[in-house]
């Protein structure tokens, strides 16, 4: 029994296709669906630039609140982008239950939360481009 998927996503180009799909299976087995992204953290150049040229306030406000800020942003902007592209459309997603963003590490994040929402299916897309 399909009781919650975990739906893990990059928010890359195949998301709105893999999204249905998600649907369908959440409408077939009764399921409730948790939408997962993570952000992953700088890399090691973009570190370096922060630790290089910002005093050390500025650069304790940017890992502590501009985080933050940009996990508030990337959900809200998920959210909305769901409820124009698939709500309003020919079939809703109602079995979405929770809309999750957070920063850190992907493969560390997607299984956490596996976890704490009781994930009984995982639905990942494949990272990278897509290729034609």
């Amino acid at each position: 029994m399909i009781r919650t998927i975990l739906f893990a996503t990059d928010l890359g180009v195949q998301t709105p296709y893999l999204l249905e799909h998600v649907n369908t299976l959440a409408l077939e087995h009764g399921s409730r669906v948790v939408v997962l992204h993570v952000i992953e953290p700088p890399g090691y150049m973009a570190d370096a630039m922060v630790k290089t040229y910002l005093p050390d306030e500025h650069r304790r406000e940017l890992e502590t609140e501009g985080i933050e800020r940009i996990i508030d942003e990337v959900k809200a902007r998920l959210i909305d982008s769901l409820e124009d592209e698939y709500i309003d459309g020919q079939r809703g997603l109602s079995e979405i239950r929770d809309v999750r963003v957070v920063a850190g590490k992907p493969a560390e994040l997607i299984i956490k939360h596996a976890e704490s929402c009781g994930a009984d299916l995982l639905v990942l897309g494949s990272h990278g481009p897509a290729t034609s």
